[in-house]
């Protein structure tokens, strides 16, 4: 029984961060109010309210800017990261045993996007975020060890 039960070990490492600001457009807003959605209207093709800007670029060339760099409460979505390790030691005899390593490298393939797919009002794509994962896939490693 112990050799199917026992000796095992359960590792890991969880990563939960908030998302990074998002630049600003290059045109100012048109009313003093907030950019930011309610969770459930964000989406890969509207991260925020993009009616909020002209359809115009601005300011003209050689004046000062008078609108942030970034949006203050607007951001990309977080890091929900989970790596996963499993170890089991079979013992064989007295002095040899085998070790099994298995490792899940974002184990649940949560997607990481940071890219806006453009920054300009007059862009077809204002708003929509680039589909470009900024992490790695899930990764499955296997490790057979005898040790003697």
């Amino acid at each position: 029984m112990n050799a199917v039960a026992g000796n095992w070990k359960l590792g890991w490492n969880v990563t939960y961060q908030g998302g990074f600001p998002i630049d600003f457009p290059n045109a100012a807003p048109l009313a003093a109010r907030s950019a930011k959605l309610s969770s459930d209207q964000r989406s890969l093709f509207r991260l925020f309210d993009t009616s909020l800007f002209p359809k115009v670029a601005g300011p003209a060339p050689f004046t000062l800017r008078d609108f942030p760099t970034r949006f203050p409460d607007v951001r990309f979505m977080g890091v929900r990261n989970w790596d996963l390790s499993l170890i089991k030691h079979v013992p064989i005899r007295e002095r040899v045993k085998l070790e099994v390593h298995a490792d899940f490298i974002n184990a649940f393939n949560t997607p990481f996007f940071t890219q806006l797919a453009s920054n300009s009002v007059t862009s077809a794509s204002f708003g929509q975020i680039r589909p470009s994962q900024n992490n790695d896939s899930r990764f499955i490693f296997l490790d057979f060890k005898l040790v003697f």
